[in-house]
């Protein structure tokens, strides 16, 4: 609310809370859809209290194919998110698009094959998270023919990896610079061809200039 009335008019939309599917961007705790639907609900307002022309955006879900303590997959963590009143409070799906190892055209279906996904010991389904197109399994999980809830999507973060540090945990979907630039461009072209009807703006993060190439975000 702070925010949105120091920046009414100057900040097209906002955020809320990206990655609460995992602990370590929920306080350490498990990973709650009914907890952050609340923190949406009540962001949504304060919001519009102060700028009711600025948009809410869910929280960007971490990709993963994990289903513990410590974290949801995006296909089980977004459908009780949908259960709630916070499909009421937001005005548009955030969701992440990392691309992994894959090339932006490629399936859900193929998301899930081992040899692309470091073997990652998870059910098919979930395992869908592992790429670009992960995206539409939770688009078409919101648009069941009798009744499809029509709401625009954005990408919060999409983008492939060139991690050159073995011990790191995405050194597995590296790609080299070339790859990664042609991937984005596909990436851009395959939204603009298939997803014009629902998907917005997608974001590629810019790192903070800070870190070095010990840092697994650089």
């Amino acid at each position: 609310g702070a925010l949105a009335q120091r920046y009414k008019g100057l900040v097209r939309a906002y955020e809320i809370w990206p990655g609460p599917n995992v602990s370590e961007n929920w306080g350490g705790m498990s990973p709650d859809p009914q907890r952050y639907a609340e923190m949406v609900i009540d962001g949504y307002w304060y919001v519009k209290n102060q700028d009711p022309y600025a948009m809410i955006i869910s929280g960007g879900l971490v990709q993963t194919g994990k289903w513990d303590g410590t974290s949801v997959p995006p296909v089980e963590y977004f459908p009780m998110l949908y259960a709630t009143d916070a499909k009421k409070h937001c005005d548009v799906w955030g969701v992440k698009a990392l691309g992994f190892k894959y090339a932006p055209e490629n399936t859900p279906e193929e998301l899930a094959h081992p040899d692309l996904n470091n073997h990652f010991p998870s059910t098919a389904e979930r395992n869908t998270a592992w790429g670009f197109r992960s995206v539409e399994v939770l688009h078409d999980w919101t648009m069941p023919p009798d009744k499809p809830i029509k709401k625009q999507w954005v990408v919060t973060k999409m983008g492939w990896t060139t991690e050159p540090n073995e011990g790191s945990d995405v050194y597995w979907a590296r790609v080299t610079e070339e790859v990664k630039a042609d991937h984005l461009r596909q990436a851009f072209m395959w939204a603009q061809d298939n997803w014009q009807d629902w998907m917005g703006v997608m974001f590629v993060p810019l790192t903070d200039a800070r870190l070095t190439m010990n840092d697994e975000d650089y």
